[in-house]
């Protein structure tokens, strides 16, 4: 592949240009910059073939769709072939918080990690087919709404296993108490992260329920005595909690996950740094 940029006058006897550097390093620079922010990502698309196919992976590492406009947009790529099988295979992590959901949008992406949804979604998902990913976030929703797909979904689990089989991470956000009878219908669950306002007897609850899982991430965003987080860690080596303040925490809690990658690594390490 040949890399070619236009030289700045600027440059002349002042260093090295952008056309003097090598391209692994232009392509370096490149990568970095699209991974910065979408806005970046897309303009570098519009650059060239070359940047396009630096940029793109990075665009398309994480689909967030938030409104019904944007579903139906990506949607549409899909079915006109803007969207071809090398950029379906890009996506890993998709986060559909829109009202409408269409059913099969998750099968179009072979390599999906992680799908992030309502639990009403979830529900309309897993009664079509199998969850396509191994790690499912759920999105918060008032109590009142969510409750009933939850309870569906559960009964479902119950009769067809397999729908929920291929998940071994869970994220819930604003579930509170309704994270523990969840559990059994997520029967290769290793990892769960939760995040609520929670006392001291459901906490100690939840942490049995959940002892079997490799690591239980809480999220907390009330104050809660350290003593009794020490003891609770030191009771449960699997268990790690996290300290924020109020509704901002959540927001700043599933913006992390939405990064994918690290996620549950860095919750870890976050806890074992306030420790030390």
């Amino acid at each position: 592949m040949t890399i070619s940029a236009p030289e700045d006058p600027d440059d002349r006897g002042h260093g090295v240009g952008i056309s003097q550097l090598p391209p692994e390093l232009i392509l370096q620079i490149l990568d970095i910059a699209a991974a910065s922010s979408t806005a970046t990502a897309l303009a570098l698309c519009r650059v060239s073939s070359w940047a396009k196919s630096t940029a793109q992976p990075r665009l398309l590492h994480a689909v967030a769709l938030s409104t019904d406009r944007q579903l139906h947009a990506f949607e549409r790529a899909i079915l006109t072939a803007r969207y071809g099988a090398p950029q379906l295979a890009m996506v890993r992590y998709l986060w559909l918080h829109a009202d409408m959901y269409y059913l099969d949008l998750p099968a179009h992406f072979p390599h999906l990690l992680e799908l992030a949804l309502t639990p009403m979604h979830l529900l309309q998902a897993a009664l079509e087919a199998p969850v396509p990913a191994p790690r499912v976030t759920l999105l918060p929703l008032p109590p009142l709404h969510a409750a009933r797909p939850l309870a569906e979904l559960c009964s479902l689990a119950r009769t067809d296993p397999a729908v929920l089989a291929r998940v071994t991470h869970l994220s819930c956000a604003l579930l509170d108490t309704m994270a523990l009878p969840l559990l059994p219908a997520f029967p290769h669950l290793t990892h769960l992260a939760v995040s609520g306002e929670y006392p001291r007897a459901e906490l100690e609850e939840l942490c049995v329920g959940a002892r079997s899982l490799r690591a239980l991430i809480l999220v907390l965003y009330t104050d809660v005595d350290r003593g009794f987080l020490a003891a609770l860690r030191e009771r449960f080596p699997n268990v790690y909690v996290l300290e924020g303040e109020g509704h901002a925490t959540v927001e700043g809690w599933l913006e992390k996950a939405r990064a994918g990658d690290g996620f549950w690594d860095r919750a870890v390490r976050l806890c074992d740094e306030m420790e030390t």
